[in-house]
């Protein structure tokens, strides 16, 4: 075996304790948008309100752990499949004379994309630390009172934080 001197095998080690933690360390979180009049397009980086994506399911593809996707406000249907540790943040507006817990309106409305009943959830999480916040999660696609899902979040991962979230027609 190869003898280093003394010193030369510390910073060899301390090099070899750096690329280790580099590798173990979180990667830096970004913002991403969803917008309505967005595009899902490769050439759309999602970054920005006027450079933003047009569905759910692209930017959780497009997505990394720790991300945020800040969702304007419209109605999105689709089944929404979260496989990364991430946030989906929701258009809402706040009416400070409401009751407590009626003090955030959501204005980002997800719906199931069909009106074929469905036996599964059009919330799927397969991780765990999700946050979904100020979103309406509506079983009801097209808006004739009845459910077009069987339930509107499952999973069995935790921790799934749900917080200023309104669960309808399910």
């Amino acid at each position: 075996p190869v003898k280093h001197p003394p010193r030369l095998a510390n910073v060899m080690a301390a090099l070899a304790a750096a690329a280790v933690l580099a590798m173990i360390r979180p990667a830096i979180a970004t913002n991403y948008y969803v917008e309505v009049t967005g595009t899902d397009a490769v050439s759309v980086a999602g970054i920005s309100l006027t450079n933003a994506w047009r569905t759910i399911g692209y930017a959780l593809r497009n997505s990394g752990p720790n991300d945020t996707i800040r969702i304007g406000a419209g109605t999105f249907p689709e089944w929404v499949v979260i496989s990364n540790s991430v946030t989906l943040l929701g258009s809402d507006i706040y009416h400070s004379s409401n009751a407590p817990l009626q003090k955030h309106q959501s204005l980002t409305i997800l719906t199931p994309p069909t009106n074929i009943y469905s036996e599964s959830p059009f919330v799927d999480v397969y991780t765990g630390n999700v946050s979904l916040l100020n979103l309406t999660i509506n079983g009801d696609s097209d808006g004739n009172g009845t459910s077009d899902a069987k339930a509107g979040i499952e999973s069995p991962y935790r921790p799934l934080t749900v917080s200023n979230c309104v669960m309808a027609n399910l």
